[in-house]
């Protein structure tokens, strides 16, 4: 597999976010890679049976990132855009890494914009990210 070089302040984040090919955040945590739930069919009802999907059919997926840093601008431009109004649906990746640095699974998504944004601004202007979830309308391994 091939090795992404991060410089040594960043060897600790598992997670690179990739939008339109450009690496712009480093994350040590991840949910939503691995797997997801499908949508679960249940009845209810006396008389008549009813169908519901607790998902909601079509819905999008997300993927939840957590403990970040930012490596570019272009992150957070996304995010002020969708903030502001202006969603704008980019593809990306989001890379694994192992603890050497190796690449350990590379995931594409499509149709993506950030939903949740989390920063921690201690002391003015920071790139720390406590939180970002990214939704997505499809997403595959590569």
């Amino acid at each position: 597999m091939r090795n992404i070089l991060l410089p040594s302040n960043l060897r600790e984040y598992r997670f690179i976010v990739e939008v339109d090919g450009v690496p712009c955040a480093a994350f040590r945590e991840c949910v939503g890679l691995h797997g997801y739930e499908d949508p679960i069919e249940f009845y209810i009802g006396d008389d008549e049976i009813s169908l519901l999907d607790l998902a909601e059919p079509g819905h999008d997926m997300v993927i939840r990132l957590s403990n970040g840093v930012t490596l570019d601008q272009s992150l957070i431009e996304w995010e002020e855009m969708t903030a502001s109004g202006h969603p704008v649906r980019h593809d990306g990746s989001i890379i694994e890494l192992d603890r050497f640095g190796h690449v350990k699974g590379r995931w594409r998504f499509s149709g993506a914009w950030p939903s949740m944004w989390e920063v921690a601004r201690a002391n003015g202007e920071s790139n720390q990210i406590d939180t970002l979830e990214i939704v997505y309308e499809a997403i595959r391994q590569a």
